[in-house]
This record gives C-alpha cells, sequence and structure tokens, in this order.
C-alpha cells in the first residue's frame, strides 16, 4: 500500500537506525502535465491576470500529506513537490488557460499590465487519501474571475476531483495527482469558453 510506503520511508528518515546514518537524498516531484491538443481559435476576450494562487494550509508547503484510515493525516519527508504547489498551480493554470481559453493574452501575477481580468484561484485540498480502496489523490478548487473594469465577478465555478491511484507508488501517486489537474483544466477552460465567450 502507497501508506505503508510512506510510512516505512518516514520512519527510516527519522530513526536513527544504523542502517541509514545519514538522511536520505530529498526527492521532488512536479505535475506532469500535457498542454491540450487543441487551442481555442476564437479569442474574444481581452487580457487576463492569473493571480498566484491559494493554497489552503497545511497544503501549501511541499510536503506530501496522506490520510491514513484512523482519520489522520501524516506528512512527507523525503518525497516532496519540487516547489510550492500554488507555484505549480498557477503555471499549469497559465499555460492551459492560454492555450484553450478564451482571452486574447493571459498574464502572470507580477505583470505590470493592467488586466481586463483577473482570476482567483484557491485550493482547499490537495492530498493523498489511502484511506479510500484503491487509494486515491483528492484535489479541490475554487476559480473566480473578475471584471477588472467593474470589479463584477462573470465566473465563479468549485472543481473537486478525486483520482484513483493504480500502484502503491510515489510515481503512481503523481502520475494520479497529473490527471487529477488535467481534468479540472480541461473542465475549467471549457467553463470559461461556454460561460465568458457568447
Amino acid at each position: 500500500m502507497l501508506r505503508r510506503q510512506l510510512l516505512a520511508i518516514a520512519a527510516l528518515a527519522t530513526s536513527g537506525c544504523s542502517i541509514l546514518p545519514e538522511r536520505p537524498a530529498l526527492r521532488y516531484y512536479g505535475f506532469m502535465l500535457k498542454l491540450p491538443e487543441q487551442g481555442n481559435p476564437k479569442k474574444l476576450l481581452g487580457s487576463l491576470m492569473v493571480n498566484q494562487p491559494q493554497v489552503a494550509e497545511p497544503y501549501n508547503g511541499t510536503k506530501f500529506f496522506i490520510l491514513e484510515k484512523e482519520g489522520r493525516f501524516y506528512s512527507t519527508e523525503v518525497n516532496r513537490f519540487v516547489s510550492p504547489p500554488a507555484d505549480l498551480i498557477g503555471a499549469a493554470v497559465r499555460q492551459w488557460v492560454a492555450q484553450a481559453g478564451p482571452f486574447k493574452s493571459v498574464l502572470p501575477p507580477n505583470s505590470i499590465a493592467n488586466p481586463d481580468y483577473q482570476m482567483i484561484v484557491y485550493v482547499s485540498k490537495l492530498y493523498a487519501d489511502t484511506a479510500q480502496s484503491p487509494s486515491q489523490t483528492v484535489i479541490n478548487m475554487q476559480v473566480s474571475v473578475i471584471k477588472t473594469s467593474n470589479d463584477r465577478v462573470v465566473f465563479s465555478k468549485n472543481y473537486n476531483v478525486t483520482t484513483p491511484v493504480e500502484q502503491p507508488s510515489i510515481p503512481s501517486m503523481m502520475e494520479s495527482y497529473t490527471k487529477g489537474m488535467e481534468k479540472i483544466l480541461s473542465d475549467l477552460c471549457f467553463n470559461l469558453n461556454h460561460s465568458l465567450q457568447k
């Protein structure tokens, strides 16, 4: 099970066991996202700035969080996200919306330009659930779009995705996270195109 493997790694990393006199090297992982093959040829709206996503604690750090059957969370020490989830998710949202969304340009949060729209992303869940059989990853993300000329919310939707983890391993867990993010991003672009581009 994924939970047992992660617990064994955590125990070895924190114990003074003679077979592991030094802390093992950290292993970093990121989302392996593929951009949509077809973009949106009808980009009728102006510019969009994607603000830096807000990620709820404790998921806002680089450690993986695992939910056990007893309902308790624990974090990994050796295996981690390569960057804070806010950075990874923000980059993914910008790339997907730029490719398949309805906006003529998509700006990063540090842009000095004055955008026509701003996107706010809030991630409330980001963890692996080993209490389920099979294990699964959980992502919950709220996305809102504001028209800057009048501060009016023109789009708001919550996305909650659970994706099975096929094998009890960290790479398989990351594949599950990747599939979950791709599902959210695909649905987001579809919803943006149909809600805003009328």
